[in-house]
């Protein structure tokens, strides 16, 4: 019976495997997407993106030590993802809505605002990734 289960066990792994590095729901990519932008992890952002989008980051798109120094932010920026929905999907190709609020704290003051994005996702490997997204207004 072991034996048996050896095979379905690896599918599962590798099948787990190909879904996380082609991208994942629509949901989990566009959560994975925001947690890269809080903790400036450019990798993170990168590979939620569809690889042949126009948005599609470069290397040195991602590299913000020229801008950022070592400077760290800390608790400064804060995202947090609220509803995700998906409002069309047809084959390959989804709209989908996600609620995000943002705070800003700096010197004791904090901003706080949640909007509504929109992202056009595509679908690579079986899984979502980001075609395109509609920040709207940012403070």
């Amino acid at each position: 019976m072991r034996l048996r289960a050896i095979p379905l066990i690896a599918l599962l792994v590798v099948g787990s495997f190909i879904l996380v590095s082609c991208g994942g729901s629509i949901p989990g990519t566009i959560r994975k997407f925001y947690s890269g932008m809080e903790n400036m992890d450019g990798n993170k952002i990168k590979s939620t993106i569809h690889p042949d989008s126009p948005m599609y980051p470069s290397d040195s798109d991602l590299d913000t030590s020229d801008v950022m120094g070592d400077m760290d932010f800390g608790d400064m920026f804060e995202m947090s993802v609220g509803a995700v929905n998906v409002t069309s999907q047809s084959g390959d190709t989804a709209t989908a809505t996600a609620e995000v609020t943002m705070k800003i704290t700096f010197m004791g003051e904090s901003v706080e605002e949640t909007m509504t994005q929109t992202f056009e996702m595509r679908k690579r490997g079986g899984g979502w990734l980001i075609w395109d997204y509609d920040f709207g207004s940012m403070f």
